[in-house]
């Protein structure tokens, strides 16, 4: 680990905005949390372990929409329940996602065994059609939040159940729990542009339908999010480029799309380049952070 990166993971916290500011009254954080069957993973992650992580979601002070399976909508209204009127419930259904048209084209790609040459062919996004669909499934959340917009944001967010993981750990996550974020001093890095984090180089520009095939993504999909105008642009893009993939039989996460709709459009993007120890998971949650 490098010096500088051991310091950054180490300082103190600066937690001052916190107490001038009890929420950012321009942005809204999206996410979602709908329980794939314990084992689908292959790695231990189970339902109730996206439950735990989720909690650590759920407590930012922050305008929130969360999409959610109606049994667990209790969970979020009892761990949300000092944040009521900061939180727009919306329920959705595995039922109703496994009738989708991103669902059946899925299912077919993986039926059809077009990605059988693929790297890391066993890996679940190319042999479980609902966690595809689930992650396919955020850019359509967040526009219908951009689109409703319950709190007169100006700002979006998504942001991962899994993003959890850890956030309790201070030397992580800088204490973010029951604080607001992102910080309001930093609104203004997020006009006109979409904030992501860039987990290498994507100055050259690649073959897209090789992305797919080889894993390739070069952004990280747990967390993004900025100008609402920006960001909902991004998320029609991602529409269509989820639309030729299907059409080409090429299969990947949603990273893959995101990548797809960046070389295209870099111009929207305002990419945070991933560091050791502070790369996918929380680095973004770090530059919003405190002064």
């Amino acid at each position: 680990m490098r010096i500088r990166d051991l310091h950054e993971t180490l300082r103190p916290i600066k937690v001052g905005y916190a107490r001038r500011y009890p929420v950012n009254p321009e942005a809204t954080l999206v996410t979602a949390f709908i329980s794939l069957p314990d084992g689908a993973f292959g790695d231990g992650r189970t339902a109730h372990r996206y439950r735990d992580w989720m909690r650590s979601i759920l407590s930012i002070r922050q305008y929130m929409t969360v999409f959610i399976e109606d049994e667990n909508a209790d969970f979020v209204r009892e761990t949300r329940k000092s944040f009521g009127d900061m939180t727009e419930i919306i329920t959705v259904s595995k039922d109703e996602l496994s009738r989708s048209a991103n669902y059946r084209n899925i299912q077919r790609i993986i039926a059809g065994r077009y990605m059988e040459k693929a790297r890391r062919s066993d890996r679940i996004e190319l042999r479980e059609p609902l966690y595809n669909t689930i992650m396919f499934s955020k850019p359509e959340f967040v526009a219908r939040a951009i689109r409703s917009n319950r709190f007169k944001s100006r700002y979006f967010f998504w942001i991962d159940a899994g993003l959890g993981h850890g956030m309790n750990r201070r030397l992580l996550y800088r204490g973010l729990m029951n604080r607001p974020w992102p910080n309001p001093e930093k609104n203004h890095l997020l006009n006109e542009t979409m904030m992501v984090l860039a987990t290498r180089s994507v100055t050259e520009r690649r073959d897209i339908a090789n992305i797919f095939l080889m894993h390739d993504a070069m952004l990280a999909g747990g967390l993004w999010g900025g100008d609402g105008e920006t960001v909902l642009k991004f998320c029609e893009a991602f529409r269509r480029e989820l639309g030729w993939s299907f059409e080409n039989n090429l299969l990947d996460d949603d990273q893959a799309i995101m990548t797809a709709v960046y070389l295209k459009h870099p111009q929207w993007f305002t990419l945070v380049p991933g560091r050791p120890f502070l790369d996918n998971r929380c680095y973004i949650l770090k530059c919003l952070d405190g002064p």
